[in-house]
């Protein structure tokens, strides 16, 4: 029997919900799986995957198409897998004695906070950065296998990316047509599936998602999230797009007025981000007309963006002379000065060193305690904890499925070969980004939408919800028995003051959300295990 072609959605089995597992394989041996396949989870896909577990060809696993993690339970072995794509879900696991616990909830496996939390990496999310507060379990990576047996774990990497075999001089056109022709396989699974939601923002990566979509023939709806705030208003391109594409639109109206921030949310782990709220609602949106994936093009800046860029870079490429020469015209052109211009040349330099939210560039905290010694953060591409956050509390609980086809196994392979020349490139005094995708959509897209420069004012709309609930924040963060202050995270004296100034208000708009959600984070785990996070036994003493 042929079954019909689409993506097929797979939740992880909560022993606590309802819903049956995959066929048992075979006795006493279970298969649960999460994620979207490109072919029904039956009997068969179970044996199939049983099989190939069982008799180490584990290689074999990354010919199933689609965001293939979860686990095989037999009685003397257990296997947890993680395919190359996805970087929303993976399963994390802890070993005492001869006891095995993992979950793709971290949260699951807590038992002791004050044994398994990182208070630095508590701090580092109050100031809206993103690293995994858990120090003390593991996670299974991309392309990995990890066994567990009585008294031994073994993790084998069964796929890995690999640069894309590409000619010497491929030019920046030639590789916008090789993307999109992989964007669009990445989108076909999902034309046979009902309709299809896009969160659009009308920027060039989610344009990008839904322009394929279309071409592949699925059925799309498209869900932006507007707002009032003519700063940060983005509707236009949405629209532009959407027009173009004769796509359904639905504006979403972002909250941010007192339910900005809810004390009832709780959380697995803190979502260092100040777009919780509007996400939930477009959560609510999509989960009620029914609709059961949600594309995003979450990967665009990682695969396609400039992570780092600089004279060496354009030196160094695999790109035409003739070109390097433009290039290097448009750099000297730019708003870059000359000596950081030949600091580029050297190869732990970057141009793009300024525009990072690290070091002297730190997003503003001052109502932070300081922690010295803090080394720079290292983000794992491989894995968002936000995203996982976002996905475990706001869209799988109501039915929904995250999936970005623009992080699909070929794209990150192409992405590998792509010269960093290629992914900015400045022009009379720009700095154009991604213009491989811009050049992919110039063809497909009104101008409007693959020209289009500059940002929008994002950071608007959360700094005027701080300056107009700045009590709200005050009591949350600041009060005696917050969680923050009784650990030593934050001063209440330095958060009145910060508070007190409407310029330093809109400065630590992110940080004062992102503690916000931590506060938020540390009550629920309070309340779900009956015990507190203490932080540090020497945590300083304010005078009220």
């Amino acid at each position: 029997m042929t079954a019909r072609k689409g993506c097929y959605a797979q939740q992880w089995l909560n022993p606590r919900g309802s819903g049956a597992a995959l066929p048992s394989p075979a006795e006493n041996e279970h298969v649960l799986l999460s994620g979207a396949l490109a072919e029904p989870a039956t009997a068969e896909l179970a044996a199939r995957i049983r099989d190939l577990l069982v008799n180490g060809r584990y290689e074999e696993l990354g010919q199933i198409a689609g965001e293939l993690v979860g686990c095989l339970v037999t009685p003397k072995k257990i296997y947890l897998f993680k395919s190359i794509m996805g970087n929303s879900s993976t399963i994390f696991f802890q070993r005492s004695g001869d006891a095995v616990r993992w979950s793709t909830n971290p949260a699951d496996l807590i038992e002791d906070p004050d044994a398994e939390i990182d208070r630095a990496a508590i701090w580092r999310c109050c100031r809206g950065e993103g690293p995994i507060i858990y120090h003390s379990m593991e996670r299974v990576r991309p392309g990995q296998v990890v066994v567990l047996e009585q008294h031994r774990t073994t993790a084998v990497e069964y796929d890995r990316i690999t640069p894309m075999a590409l000619p010497r001089r491929t030019t920046l056109p030639e590789y916008a047509e090789i993307a999109y022709d992989l964007l669009l396989d990445a989108a076909r699974p999902y034309a046979g599936s009902g309709r299809i939601g896009v969160l659009l923002s009308g920027g060039i990566d989610s344009s990008s998602v839904i322009t394929a979509l279309v071409d592949a023939g699925a059925d799309v709806i498209a869900y932006h999230l507007s707002t009032d705030d003519q700063l940060a208003d983005e509707s236009s391109y949405a629209r532009a797009v959407c027009e173009h594409l004769n796509v359904p639109l639905v504006s979403i109206l972002t909250d941010n007025g007192e339910g900005y921030l809810s004390r009832s949310w709780e959380f697995p782990h803190p979502y260092s981000h100040t777009g919780y709220r509007h996400l939930e609602q477009a959560a609510e949106r999509v989960a009620a007309d029914g609709v059961r994936f949600l594309l995003t093009g979450r990967e665009g800046d990682i695969l396609f963006g400039p992570l780092r860029y600089g004279v060496r870079d354009i030196l160094l490429g695999d790109v035409r002379w003739r070109e390097k020469q433009e290039m290097l015209c448009g750099v000297l052109s730019s708003r870059w000065q000359l000596p950081s211009i030949l600091k580029s040349c050297l190869s732990n330099a970057s141009l793009l060193e300024g525009s990072m939210p690290i070091g002297e560039n730190a997003r503003r905290s001052d109502f932070l305690v300081p922690m010295l010694g803090m080394s720079e953060e290292k983000v794992d591409f491989n894995f968002m904890v936000q995203e996982a956050t976002m996905d475990l509390t706001l869209f799988r609980p109501r039915g929904v499925l995250l999936c970005s086809p623009m992080g699909s196994k070929e794209l990150r392979r192409l992405s590998m070969r792509l010269p960093n020349a290629y992914r900015c490139i400045p022009f009379q005094g720009r700095v154009i980004d991604k213009p491989v995708l811009r050049m992919m959509l110039a063809r497909r897209l009104p101008e409007l939408i693959w020209r289009r420069g500059g940002r929008s004012w994002l950071n608007s709309p959360p700094q005027r919800y701080a300056l107009r609930y700045s009590q709200p924040l005050r009591e949350l963060i600041g009060s005696p028995g917050s969680h923050l202050v009784r650990t030593g995270m934050v001063n209440p004296a330095l958060l009145a003051e910060t508070l007190g100034q409407p310029l330093s208000v809109r400065r630590n708009a992110e940080a004062l959300i992102c503690s916000a959600m931590v506060e938020l984070f540390l009550r629920s785990m309070e309340q779900r295990l009956g015990t507190a996070w203490k932080g540090s036994q020497d945590a300083p003493a304010f005078a009220s």
